[in-house]
């Protein structure tokens, strides 16, 4: 998703995989060009690959990209990386155990038996794609979703439609949320929410713009550039500071954007003790 690793459950992989592969690959079409690697060279790659998991069991990249010179690939450049992907994105290996602290590949049909999980159509698997993401962000727009997701918009478009379709969601201030959750919308609260939250941490990302979770004169210190995403500590849903690791298990470092109130700094010194108990080595 949005050409980053994730994490997701199991029995989802296969039908997720099947609705966003295709876009990684056709916007990859130009590079795979590029590295002379057309349609009949993957494909006779991706059996290469089956057919060596299938017989040796987990391989490393490096152990892959020898048997890929056998197809006249040179191991040096982007060529073998490029095939090993299209490989995950055609659904034949996925990352499997380390070995001495580096992935090893496998096959996906041997690492997650096909037992589990449903087979979802394009559009039953797009909808149930932007009803979790509502689960997890709502209240949010359909241009939210397609920032998340990393799909059209036309394609977020007709997820909302198919979710009011079935009568899944609701309108809530301009914004789209799951039937029956706008009663679950908190109120004011006497205590600030404080969470100190971890580098890229979805909050963060969950969303196709910035200003309802960071202060726009902040922003910089939040996204310094060059992909980081830096921790960060939200106060009520709003930014306003970063925190990091010091070399000592007990040291965390807090840096406001400005002055905190009393009230709000308690609740920052919290957060930051449960972090240092979560730290802590056992004894």
């Amino acid at each position: 998703m949005r050409g980053t690793l994730h994490t997701i459950p199991s029995d989802d992989a296969r039908w997720v995989l099947r609705l966003l592969s295709p876009r990684i690959l056709a916007a990859t079409s130009r590079r795979y060009q590029q590295l002379g690697l057309d349609d009949d060279l993957r494909q006779r790659a991706d059996y290469l690959i089956r057919r060596v998991l299938t017989a040796h069991g987990p391989l490393t990249r490096a152990e892959l990209t020898e048997h890929l010179t056998t197809l006249g690939i040179s191991p040096d450049g982007q060529a073998p990386f490029h095939l090993i992907r299209h490989a995950a994105l055609t659904g034949v290996l996925c990352h499997g155990p380390q070995r001495a602290g580096e992935a090893a590949y496998v096959l996906l049909d041997d690492w997650l038996p096909t037992t589990g999980g449903a087979r979802r159509e394009e559009g039953a698997a797009l909808a149930e794609l932007a009803r979790r993401y509502l689960a997890a962000h709502a209240p949010a727009t359909w241009e939210d979703f397609a920032a998340w997701s990393g799909l059209p918009v036309t394609w977020a478009r007709r997820a909302w439609k198919l979710l009011a379709e079935s009568c899944v969601i609701t309108e809530y201030g301009g914004l789209t949320m799951l039937a029956g959750r706008v009663e679950e919308l908190p109120g004011a609260f006497d205590t600030p929410d404080v969470r100190m939250l971890p580098a890229y941490d979805n909050y963060l990302i969950g969303y196709r713009t910035r200003e309802m979770s960071v202060p726009a004169l902040h922003q910089a210190r939040v996204w310094p550039g060059g992909g980081l995403i830096r921790p960060t500590v939200i106060a009520d849903g709003l930014a306003i500071a970063t925190w990091s690791r010091g070399s000592g298990a007990r040291s965390i470092k807090v840096d406001a954007f400005e002055p905190v109130p009393p009230q709000i700094q308690r609740e920052v010194d919290m957060e930051k003790d449960a972090v240092v108990r979560f730290l802590r080595p056992t004894t």
